[in-house]
């Protein structure tokens, strides 16, 4: 049985897929390697799942959690106004 890391370091990134190889990659890269680094993603909507998933298959000292966000298609939107058509009843008749 491997015995726990002695430190568990905690990063947490949205929509983060300009800088988080370059974060991951630091911490990766110290002297120090008795570690873990749980990377926390917080719904991003960029690639930041795909660069977290990679790095999960390179170093098993880095593990990806949170909520994983596939694009979704844009709402149809409402017209501003509704157009009512006007219908004639009997007291508008009346009127007339």
């Amino acid at each position: 049985m491997k015995a726990a890391p002695e430190i568990s370091l905690i990063m947490s990134v949205y929509n983060g897929e300009d800088y988080l190889s370059d974060a991951i990659e630091s911490v990766l890269n110290q002297t120090f390697a008795d570690f873990e680094l749980i990377v926390i993603n917080d719904c991003s909507t960029d690639k930041t799942c795909e660069i977290l998933k990679r790095y999960e298959e390179l170093d098993n000292r880095e593990k990806a959690l949170g909520t994983y966000v596939e694009p979704q298609p844009k709402p149809v939107k409402k017209p501003k106004k509704e157009k009512k058509a006007k219908t004639e009843t009997a007291k508008n008749k009346e009127k007339k």
